[in-house]
């Protein structure tokens, strides 16, 4: 297990989940500090679909460290199409799947299908044209590869911040 305890928000001290760990069964859950309410990590359902066999057990091990039990791995888009109208799954991961070229048309595509799954796109690039794309696709957040557990957690956060929360700091922000 990593030692997980010590991360906070932005370094500022403030903690990235409330409560500290949980023992529950065989792993510890972290509670993910979202807006008022805690999320517990071990209650999500995450769905990550990379084609890249390497990169997806080295996130799905990262996933299980951090508490998270729900996890359903896929390689493809076809691999992933079942778990899409799951209602148990609430986040889904997504690098490049095998018989998709474009990532995006995949995130589109699922956006359309559950407009509130928070989706995280996965990727290898830093430009902010291409991650505006992804935003504009459905895409919650994202995480340019290279990342830490750190990264994932703090992504985690924000994506299953509920989607109101999200317009109305846009809206504020915007103003």
């Amino acid at each position: 297990m990593l030692p997980l305890v010590w991360l906070s928000h932005k370094g500022d001290g403030r903690p990235l989940w409330s409560g500290g760990p949980r023992k529950t069964g065989d792993a510890v859950a972290f509670c993910l500090g979202v807006s008022k309410k805690a999320m517990r990590v071990n209650q999500l359902g995450i769905l990550l679909v990379d084609g890249d066999g390497a990169a997806r057990l080295q996130v799905a091990e990262m996933l299980r460290q951090i508490g998270v039990a729900a996890l359903h791995l896929a390689d493809s888009v076809a691999a992933a199409q079942p778990f899409l109208p799951d209602p148990a799954v609430d986040v889904m991961l997504v690098g490049h799947p095998t018989d998709c070229p474009d990532p995006l048309t995949f995130v589109a595509a699922a956006h359309r299908a559950r407009h509130h799954l928070a989706i995280i796109q996965v990727c290898d690039y830093g430009d902010l044209w291409r991650l505006g794309q992804a935003k504009a696709a459905g895409a919650r957040d994202f995480l340019v590869a290279p990342f830490s557990t750190r990264s994932l957690i703090q992504r985690l956060a924000r994506a299953t911040q509920p989607a109101q929360c999200l317009r109305s700091a846009f809206i504020r922000v915007a103003v």
